[in-house]
């Protein structure tokens, strides 16, 4: 496939928004204000916590709803081949269902998974699953 057609189909996902995007040797600089969470984040910045009495959720997701009048708001997680496959199941709920526990994420949200390199030996097939490989 051509860097042309490459760029092409990648437009296609973005604007279709179906599914997780991974993206081989990519970079977060090529996204318009990404949220970037690091693929060696501790799982807790995948869920929500309690303050007092209320049920908020991480800072990242806070910040991204606030950004709901963009036409593509982009999260990224970052390097995901940086960290074990079992440790890569912790972003299965976020890349299936497109929440963090009860926070859906906002409609216009394109989720980007970037990976160094994309290979069998890397990358957890459920999350493999999950994608569209561009």
């Amino acid at each position: 496939m051509s860097l042309e057609e490459r760029n092409e189909l990648f437009k296609t996902y973005i604007e279709t928004n179906v599914a997780p995007i991974l993206v081989e040797d990519g970079s977060v600089e090529i996204f318009p204000n990404p949220i970037v969470i690091p693929a060696e984040c501790d799982s807790s910045l995948l869920s929500g916590h309690y303050q007092d009495s209320n049920y908020l959720p991480p800072a990242w997701y806070q910040e991204l709803i606030t950004k709901k009048d963009i036409e593509y708001n982009y999260l990224i997680i970052e390097d995901i081949t940086n960290i074990s496959k079992d440790e890569q199941l912790k972003f299965v709920e976020l890349l299936k269902h497109r929440k963090i526990s009860s926070f859906v994420l906002p409609d216009n949200t394109v989720i980007i998974v970037l990976a160094k390199t994309v290979n069998k030996d890397l990358i957890n097939s459920e999350i493999y699953s999950l994608v569209a490989h561009i």
